[in-house]
């Protein structure tokens, strides 16, 4: 098992990709800290990890607020010692009316939700990740980031791309101390919130635009995940890793 006895602390992770990603990360041996604010779908999550002979945790956490980061790794501290790997797969957005008619608080919040978040999360995590000089940082980014985001708009194209800059730097100045730092770049895949961002017939015509001829399942996308947390991707740091469909290809 590729992540056998390692403390992976996951935000977001009490639905959609985070929880796919969440259990095939305890498969492989992972022991699994989930934040997520939606408790109850959070500890459901877990407890079907739990119950599947994995070792899992639920913490309530608001991932904008520093003060609940710092929680999140203080609780994977205290039951487990050490944290080994950061998956920052927490984001959020508003449905897109627009580049002139987003207002500043919906601007504000996709870049706290997404960006802000993201580093939080690696702020948090870094100093545990120094002290042992051993860390895996994963932070789940976007196709929008390359390219645009015709349905989630600006505001997410522009989070997105801070965390493409945010994970490089990380790589870098902490490169010196073990850790590696890469980011997944998926489109959008089916899951509970497809139907909340295209309809039918956006999605038929995305799917046109894909080479591979469909939208990928969460499944698709959190093997990618787990390759950047284990060792196996012990020499790959700074990388950006997209999971399109070669939709788009650089």
């Amino acid at each position: 098992m590729r992540l056998k006895d390692k403390v992976v602390v996951i935000t977001g992770a009490a639905r959609g990709l985070a929880a796919k990603t969440s259990r095939l990360i305890a498969s492989e041996g992972g022991k699994i800290v989930g934040g997520d604010r939606d408790i109850d779908g959070l500890r459901r999550v877990v407890e079907s990890i739990n119950q599947g002979g994995g070792v899992a945790t639920a913490v309530k956490v608001d991932v904008t607020s520093k003060k609940d980061m710092i929680a999140l790794m203080d609780a994977a501290i205290k039951q487990h010692g050490r944290i080994e790997v950061m998956v920052n797969a927490a984001g959020g957005y508003f449905h897109y009316q627009g580049m002139i008619e987003t207002t500043e608080d919906e601007w504000q919040s996709v870049i706290d939700s997404n960006l802000k978040s993201t580093f939080l999360g690696c702020q948090a995590a870094l100093p545990h990740m120094v002290k042992q000089k051993y860390g895996r940082i994963v932070n789940i980014s976007s196709l929008a980031a390359r390219t645009y985001s015709y349905f989630l708009g600006a505001h997410y194209s522009a989070a997105k791309a801070g965390v493409l800059g945010l994970t490089r730097h990380i790589a870098y100045e902490y490169g010196p101390q073990g850790i590696c730092a890469n980011a997944v770049l998926p489109t959008a895949f089916r899951g509970e919130r497809l139907s909340e961002i295209m309809s039918p017939e956006q999605e038929k015509d995305l799917i046109g635009k894909i080479p591979l001829r469909r939208l990928p399942e969460a499944e698709d996308i959190a093997p990618v995940i787990v390759f950047l947390a284990s060792d196996d991707a012990r020499f790959i740091s700074g990388a950006s890793i997209d999971v399109n469909g070669a939709m788009v290809t650089a």
